[in-house]
């Protein structure tokens, strides 16, 4: 299923999974997976998780145009098996059904950016000087599939894109609970907690009449030590006016036009994202 795919993809933009910082390109091994749990939580909480989770999919889907920020953090294992953490910053506009605008920022400095305006995708990689752009009419959901279906590279937090995460999601939980209120940045939230069979994952949902997410922690079981992927979720705009140049790329003179294949070929950088 697609939305669980991107899930598991860990909600970033670039690179393998779990890849060294020795400049293998070769994914971390997963761990002999068990049987399915069973569903652990009390009916009670996993109905009031489950809705929680409903609520903030439709207030989203709801949502004809929409931006926000996140800070996102993540393991890499090592082969020693020590975990290392890396990170970066996204700022995301969308405009439904088929624009969205996505600025990548490592924290060593790099910076990737991703253009799709209905009819074109372009991703353009400044600090390499080279960018591609593909014709590809349709919608956000079918930028993202193409990304993660047909090029085969992690997308940029899909799920949250997604016009209906909910009937997307929910019938691969295997279990679901309320855990509690948590204040984050003096906001109360829905501490949730999910499980999959491929991962485990944690939501904090801004509570009352604006069911945003503000945080979530995705724990790779199925992988050696265990890795996370951490976010946490903030300057929220709803209504965004945004023109339509903002989704458009004009790439600068001299730039190297690649395919968006030969763009996501495995980097030899000091980090690689889940």
């Amino acid at each position: 299923m697609r939305a669980l795919k991107w899930f598991v993809l860990g909600l970033v933009l670039w690179n393998s999974s779990f890849c060294a910082i020795n400049g293998s390109d070769e994914a971390l091994p997963p761990i002999a997976q068990s049987e399915a749990p069973a569903l652990l939580s009390e009916p009670a909480e996993t109905a009031q998780a489950l809705n929680a989770l409903r609520d903030m999919s439709d207030f989203l889907g709801a949502q004809g145009s929409f931006s926000f920020e996140s800070d996102v953090n993540f393991d890499v294992v090592q082969p020693t098996g020590t975990k290392l953490e890396f990170g970066s910053t996204r700022k995301i506009v969308i405009r439904r059904p088929d624009r969205v605008y996505l600025i990548a920022r490592q924290r060593e400095g790099k910076e990737q950016t991703l253009y799709f305006d209905g009819s074109v995708l372009s991703i353009a990689v400044p600090d390499r000087e080279s960018y591609a752009s593909e014709a590809l009419p349709g919608t956000v959901v079918t930028a993202l599939d193409y990304l993660v279906e047909e090029i085969g590279v992690p997308a940029p937090l899909a799920d949250l894109l997604h016009p209906d995460l909910y009937s997307e999601l929910a019938p691969q939980v295997l279990s679901a609970s309320w855990v509690g209120e948590d204040m984050l940045d003096g906001v109360a939230c829905d501490h949730l907690v999910f499980r999959t069979a491929e991962v485990d994952f944690q939501l904090w949902i801004e509570q009352g009449e604006r069911p945003l997410p503000t945080r979530i922690v995705i724990t790779y079981r199925n992988y050696e030590s265990a890795p996370q992927f951490r976010a946490s979720f903030r300057q929220w705009s709803l209504r965004t006016e945004a023109p339509n140049d903002r989704f458009i790329f004009a790439p600068p003179e001299g730039w190297l036009r690649l395919s968006i294949m030969e763009l996501f070929e495995p980097s030899q950088s000091r980090s690689e994202e889940p």
